[in-house]
């Protein structure tokens, strides 16, 4: 079955992102946000939600505040001097909250076999 989403009439979220219902429904909602790009390509993390529109439009205020912080605190500048296997659990915690747990595991398993046994303590 295709599903299609419209905007959702007489709301337009100033923040950014969009906030979408399915065709025919009043109670099935889409939000998507533009996170930026990993790989070259563009990331938009979405997530279905089923209610009211004002439970709706409090769960999408939430939902793009998230994506928003996690990327940004991303991106914050580190103040104190870290190894490259403090790094690699971060990028660890930051990638289990996106992708499947086999992923993170192969993720995991490749990094122990193949980067870090053959990295020095370095402080980066």
């Amino acid at each position: 079955m295709n599903r299609r989403w419209e905007p959702v009439p007489g709301f337009s979220p100033k923040s950014g992102g969009q906030f979408l219902r399915e065709v025919g429904s009043t109670d099935k909602f889409m939000f998507r946000v533009y996170v930026g790009r990993m790989a070259g390509r563009r990331v938009y993390p979405s997530e279905v939600f089923h209610g009211t529109l004002r439970d709706a439009k409090v769960r999408f205020a939430t939902f793009y505040s998230e994506q928003k912080s996690m990327v940004l605190d991303s991106r914050a500048p580190r103040t104190a001097p870290t190894t490259l296997e403090a790094l690699v659990a971060e990028w660890l915690e930051f990638r289990r909250k996106r992708v499947v747990p086999k992923t993170l595991r192969s993720y995991r398993d490749d990094l122990a076999n193949y980067v870090l046994p053959m990295s020095r303590p370095v402080v980066i």
